[in-house]
């Protein structure tokens, strides 16, 4: 018994004294995480291609610092072909973007997401709603991969 008595007290008393310290240290964590969670986790120019049996999407996107800039085609089934450029930010590991894509000859503009990584990239999908600058996310906290391609990284070409 005396084995797990000294143990105890030691720790209850360390654990009495640094009510303050432990305060200041959860909230300095939760600042660090946030700081490494706002950086972007891939730099540099990355290829992302989804191929399926009907279905083709391709993907270039440049990350410097928080800004991205890239290209995105769409080769859907049964849907209108769409290509064109994006330009946004990275909050993570999450690029959002203005997607501006010419479509059956019409030129349009939606916001997008994709989770990006160094071996993939993931769009995120949410409710969608129209307004003078497009169509954007209502709620970008809600966003959801489940229905989503999965692109996988590949080698640039050159262009």
């Amino acid at each position: 018994m005396k084995k797990f008595l000294v143990p105890f007290c030691i720790a209850t008393t360390l654990l009495c004294s640094c009510d303050a310290n432990f305060t200041t240290s959860v909230s300095e964590t939760k600042a660090i995480d946030t700081a490494i969670h706002s950086m972007p986790t891939i730099t540099g120019k990355h290829c992302y291609a989804f191929a399926g049996a009907k279905d083709t999407i391709l993907m270039s996107v440049t990350v410097n610092d928080k800004q991205a800039t890239g290209r995105l085609s769409y080769k859907l089934s049964e849907k209108d072909r769409n290509e064109g450029q994006f330009d946004g930010t990275m909050h993570g590991d999450t690029l959002f973007a203005d997607y501006h894509f010419l479509s059956e000859g019409v030129q349009s503009n939606r916001e997008i997401a994709f989770i990006l990584s160094d071996s993939k990239a993931v769009e995120a999908y949410g409710a969608l709603v129209v307004n003078n600058e497009g169509t954007r996310f209502s709620d970008r906290s809600a966003l959801s991969v489940e229905h989503s391609f999965s692109l996988s990284k590949e080698n640039c070409k050159e262009e």
